[in-house]
């Protein structure tokens, strides 16, 4: 950035200020007495960049102001490295109005920002840097010719170091959120596995009661079906009785009428053979007979036929009647489901009787009812026991499904915290790479500085000093020719460390103007000469206009100036006007 003009109205001293046609390159002198306004300029440019100034915070800047005025306002022009032009203005009343305008000089009808914040954002996209660089290294106020500050951000902006210590503070800070993060899972895991202790779950119990209850479920199921089967086949045998009754009685009937026909047709028959052995016999036989028997011997065998039919018919049916008997005979052998030795001895008794169906069905009925009885109520303590059972069955699923829980809760806890003290580790690292590439720099910017610094404090100095040593600290000791060692600020004259100090501070304008800004910049020094002798102001303002071509624009003040300095424009300030032009 070079200036090419500024005008200014109620600022400070000054009811108007215009500077036209400022010259781009080399020394533009301000001179005057103390108090004629030659900082008044300085402070202008600042303000008018930036809304403020040096002397004077946020709070106070109504007292740029000039006495008895409501507003002052302010203009710049200025040119950038692209070779474009523009122009900036500022007014402020004395209610605390703030306004600005940013625009190209050849379209100033269309501002490219406005309003204070916006322009402030637009310069700084143009410039790349903004206050407290500009007063760090290009406005160098007399009272501020002192060693920089090793810690602000404007130095270590210049150095690189800001991007990287930001980076670093940035992750310290997750570091320390995730530190606080895995102090708290800490807490939180160390309480559930303190509850996962005092739960004291056993698998196996809840695997043996589980059992148990499988064991008096299936001890039920067995009582229940073993009553119903003596339930079914005591009632069948008891309907089927009477008829097995009655078909045995008819059986035995047709067995004996049966067997008498058949002894009958044996008799005939062996008659029959005799007679065809001794055929005398027949003849009188036939004789005593044949009046009483039909032709042939085949009507004898007619009445088997049916008999036989019929008595096969309730031999089946006899068979499927014993079918309940033989049934609950079966049941009653195999009846030992906690009975008392008794009834375990009765039902052994009744088995065959039952299988032979001797016995009258409500005679059985009621010789099985004890056994019934104590089959029953084995089965309502069977199911008393499984109805018992249900609860801490109930309780310990419970207690598994918050075992599970608890152990899948810290098992996610674990996770989280060993993902986040994994990502520590590697920040921690990543801090210490940055701290790494931090020392680096700031070894490379010192060394530059002293590069910058060995140009020219040989001739602030007249050769007496040439060599500066600046730590990471920025402390500074200074190399004597004459003693040939290093030495430190406060063994030298004050007058000699203003001289050091404002070698230090043209090396870091040199350096942000190179490396940061990039562009050409100009530099105002206020009075950096108060404490030299004419000839080595002489040679410093010689030498200043081939300090760096990045700053060919330096306006220097002093109350007055030796004569042969060469300058391309003077401006001389009085105390007596309000007007400077």
């Amino acid at each position: 950035m070079i200036i090419q003009n500024l005008r200014a109205e109620n600022i400070l001293k000054y009811k108007q200020l215009d500077l036209q046609e400022i010259p781009p390159h080399g020394l533009i002198a301000i001179s005057g007495q103390n108090e004629s306004g030659k900082s008044t300029i300085g402070e202008t440019i600042c303000f008018a960049l930036f809304g403020r100034t040096f002397s004077l915070d946020h709070n106070d800047i109504g007292k740029l102001i000039r006495w008895g005025e409501n507003r002052c306002s302010v203009t710049i022009g200025f040119i950038e490295e692209s070779g474009e032009s523009f122009e900036l203005s500022r007014s402020l009343d004395i209610d605390g109005n703030h306004s600005a305008r940013l625009c190209r000089t050849d379209d100033r009808d269309n501002p490219m920002a406005t309003g204070a914040e916006t322009v402030s954002h637009a310069l700084f996209q143009l410039t790349t840097f903004g206050y407290d660089e500009f007063v760090e290294s290009f406005y160098l106020a007399q009272r501020e010719i002192t060693s920089p500050q090793p810690h602000s951000l404007t130095l270590k902006t210049i150095a690189g170091l800001s991007t990287l210590e930001k980076g670093a503070f940035t992750i310290e800070e997750e570091v320390h959120r995730d530190e606080a993060n895995i102090t708290k899972i800490e807490q939180e895991l160390q309480q559930q596995q303190d509850e996962l202790v005092t739960m004291e779950f056993d698998p196996d119990h809840l695997q043996e009661l589980q059992r148990q209850k499988s064991h008096a479920d299936q001890e039920q199921h067995k009582l229940t079906e073993r009553i119903d089967h003596y339930e079914s086949t005591l009632t069948a045998y008891s309907r089927t009785y009477p008829q097995l009754l009655s078909h045995t009685t008819a059986h035995s009937r047709l067995t004996f009428w049966l067997g008498l026909n058949i002894t009958l047709l044996l008799i005939v028959a062996t008659s029959w053979l005799l007679m065809t052995i001794q055929p005398e016999l027949k003849q009188s036989w036939l004789n005593i007979f044949s009046p009483l028997l039909p032709q042939g011997m085949g009507w004898m065998a007619l009445p088997l036929i049916p008999l036989f039919f019929l008595r096969k018919s309730y031999s089946s049916s006899i068979k499927r009647l014993r079918l309940p008997g033989v049934a609950l005979g079966a049941a009653l052998q195999d009846s030992d489901h906690g009975l008392p030795p008794e009834l375990g001895k009765r039902c052994n008794q009744l088995a065959p009787q039952a299988t032979e169906s001797r016995l009258e069905g409500a005679k059985l009925t009621q010789e099985i009812e004890p056994v019934l009885k104590a089959l029953k109520s084995n089965q309502q303590e069977s199911a008393a026991k499984s109805k018992k059972m249900i609860e801490p069955i109930q309780v310990e699923e419970q207690r598994q499904v918050q075992t599970a829980t608890l152990g899948q809760s810290i098992a996610r806890l674990e996770g989280e915290m060993d993902e986040l003290v994994s990502h520590n580790h590697s920040r921690i690292i990543s801090i210490e790479l940055l701290a790494g590439a931090s020392r680096h720099l700031s070894r490379r910017f010192n060394h530059v500085i002293r590069e910058h610094v060995g140009m020219t404090l040989p001739l602030f100095t007249e050769n007496r000093y040439e060599h500066l040593q600046i730590e990471d600290d920025m402390t500074i000791r200074v190399f004597s020719n004459e003693k040939r060692g290093y030495l430190e600020l406060d063994e030298i004259s004050s007058g000699t460390q203003r001289q050091i100090m404002l070698a230090v501070r043209l090396a870091l304008s040199q350096e942000l103007a190179s490396k940061r800004v990039q562009s050409n910049q100009f530099l105002i020094l206020d009075e950096p000469f108060a404490f030299f002798d004419q000839e080595r102001t002489i040679n410093s303002l010689a030498v200043l206009p081939e300090l760096s071509e990045d700053l060919p624009q330096i306006f220097v003040t002093s109350q007055v100036f030796p004569d042969g300095a060469a300058f391309q424009r003077e401006i001389a300030c009085s105390r007596e006007t309000t007007v400077l032009q």
